[in-house]
């Protein structure tokens, strides 16, 4: 499949509003969890713009993705932990 240079913008400029509006959303929630008077809304001091709010998620220590690389080992008795757990849900 061949997609225009003109999609591709379309595309990461529909997709780069959706992060936006999410980041903007999840700072306001933030915030209002905290202390609701202070949005601008409320008649407040704080306006939260696009650049506050990832300012604020990232002091706050928020990721878009936050991942383990470490594999989870099994136990060595996985076999009879299996055959209990399935013995419990035939009951």
């Amino acid at each position: 499949m061949i997609v225009s240079y003109k999609t591709m913008n379309l595309l990461w400029s529909a997709l780069s509003e959706a992060i936006l509006s999410t980041t903007m959303a999840s700072a306001t929630a933030i915030v209002r969890r905290a202390e609701r008077n202070l949005i601008s809304e409320n008649q407040g001091t704080i306006t939260i713009t696009a650049n506050w709010a990832k300012s604020l998620l990232y002091r706050k220590n928020f990721v878009k993705w936050r991942g383990s690389t470490a594999m989870k080992m099994t136990p060595e008795n996985f076999d009879s932990i299996k055959e209990h757990f399935i013995y419990d849900v035939k009951l």
